[in-house]
């Protein structure tokens, strides 16, 4: 159960994908139990997942180092990173591996619009972004900030100068699902491949984000309108 959780596509975020999971299968909403022990200033934590009273998975963990105490510095004043110390990726940086993996490379073969707000960034309209898409190979997945973008190719093969764009706002999740898949409640926007495979959904209970085919920039790569945002740190320029 929680390895088919994972693999929901790139909306990506776990806890929703396991309780879409577990609807679809009539196992109701998932719960959790924390369990600690020991001493206060040294608690262990054992957490468990639980679909109609059956345990699906468990996880340990001990006490976490308090924020205001900093890691051992080496000689030269270079802080010692532990393992542990790394910082989690950005959400919408696990967004976009899982579009890179499952998506690019692959040919578009239908675009459904179910709600108008969902492609609103998209000035020409619905009709448009549909017609811009389909057809056309989604050929990788890059991110700046908060948006993905994602390189449009025409059927030939050559680059068509533009680029799928997607902004998830606040509830916004790009979902890869196997076509008999039940439509989640919130599903925005649907594209279908020539490959007969998992298809892309947007999903957006509040509709903040969006989606929109937008021309790259001088580069042949970036939108303009997101070439002003600067990169990740971790990020290779080239991203």
């Amino acid at each position: 159960m929680l390895v088919e959780a994972a693999t929901r596509g790139a909306g990506l975020d776990w806890k929703t994908s396991l309780q879409e999971l577990g609807a679809a299968r009539g196992l109701g909403a998932p719960s959790y139990q924390v369990v600690d022990e020991g001493p206060d200033h040294a608690k262990t934590f054992a957490a468990s997942v639980l679909l109609a009273g059956t345990v699906y998975g468990r996880a340990a963990a001990g006490p976490r180092r308090p924020p205001n105490r900093r890691p051992p510095r080496r000689p030269g004043g270079r802080s010692r990173r532990r393992s542990d110390d790394v910082p989690e990726l950005p959400e919408v940086e696990v967004v976009r591996r899982g579009l890179e993996q499952w998506v690019a490379g692959r040919t578009v073969a239908t675009v459904e619009v179910h709600h108008p707000r969902a492609v609103r960034r998209h000035l020409e309209g619905a009709d448009h972004f549909v017609a811009a898409l389909t057809g056309r190979t989604l050929t990788a997945a890059h991110r700046r900030g908060k948006y993905l973008w994602l390189p449009v190719a025409e059927p030939d093969g050559a680059p068509s100068g533009r680029s799928l764009v997607a902004h998830l706002g606040m509830s916004g999740q790009l979902l890869v699902e196997k076509r008999t898949q039940p439509d989640e409640t919130h599903l925005r926007a649907r594209f279908t491949f020539t490959d007969g495979g998992r298809e892309l959904r947007f999903v957006d209970q509040r509709t903040f984000g969006g989606l929109a085919v937008e021309e790259s920039g001088p580069d042949g790569v970036i939108p303009p309108r997101l070439a002003h945002i600067a990169i990740d740190p971790s990020m290779r320029r080239s991203t």
